[in-house]
């Protein structure tokens, strides 16, 4: 088999290994990420969300320097840390496994999606646009996902949590107006025998996935 006719196997076997995988330690338990580690997976991030960008999406955002209606918002691991101490403030916010979480990963990904704001629209237009929006936020992370999974990388797409409140936001220098629909927990793949500690939580719907949901459809005419 030709490597051309191999491409719909190479990309359904990604699809399919692409699995939650929720990374966790204690807090006291973080390791920074080595230098030359960080050079190396940084590198995978990066290219990955520039490839993730090619998502599908129809409506522009209203910053005429950047068409995307997502943004995406990187830590990493020195900021990662610095977040993680914001975090485990118990008078801003509450104790959770998203502590856990910040401690074990190697880097974080915050993406937004781009809600309309012009009030010239209609109410139900832009309704329609903000569906758009996120959708296409959503598949632009999808995106991000399989190609962590395609090099290796355990991760995880968390809703955010406190991540998403407005005081993490202008912590993080994030307008306010934007809306968290991801954050992505990453764990390098060579940072394993560093963490040796580290726990790893599957997700819940992986082994209930049925092929049911899809539906043939047949028009149903109303006229004698």
């Amino acid at each position: 088999m030709n490597s051309e006719q191999n491409k719909p196997q190479v990309l359904e076997s990604i699809i399919r290994a692409r699995k939650t995988d929720k990374i966790t330690c204690e807090v006291e338990d973080r390791r920074p990420v080595p230098d030359e580690r960080q050079q190396h997976g940084n590198a995978i991030v990066l290219h990955s969300l520039e490839v993730a960008g090619w998502a599908p999406f129809h409506y522009p955002s209203n910053d005429k320097n950047i068409h995307e209606p997502w943004r995406a918002y990187v830590l990493w691991d020195e900021e990662v840390s610095n977040l993680l101490r914001e975090l485990t403030n118990e008078h801003r916010f509450k104790q959770s496994k998203l502590q856990k979480l910040t401690a074990a990963c190697s880097a974080l990904v915050l993406v937004t999606w781009i809600p309309e704001q012009r009030t010239e629209i209609r109410e139900e237009n832009r309704n329609i646009i903000n569906e758009e929006n996120l959708a296409a936020a959503a598949a632009m992370v999808q995106n991000f996902l399989l190609m962590l999974t395609a090099h290796g990388m355990r991760n995880y797409w968390s809703s955010g949590g406190d991540l998403g409140k407005p005081d993490v936001f202008e912590l993080l220098g994030i307008p306010k107006q934007e809306r968290l629909i991801a954050a992505v927990f990453i764990d390098y793949d060579d940072m394993k025998d560093l963490q040796p500690y580290k726990t790893c939580a599957p997700g819940k719907h992986r082994d209930k996935r049925t092929t049911n949901w899809i539906q043939q459809s047949s028009i149903h005419s109303k006229s004698p």
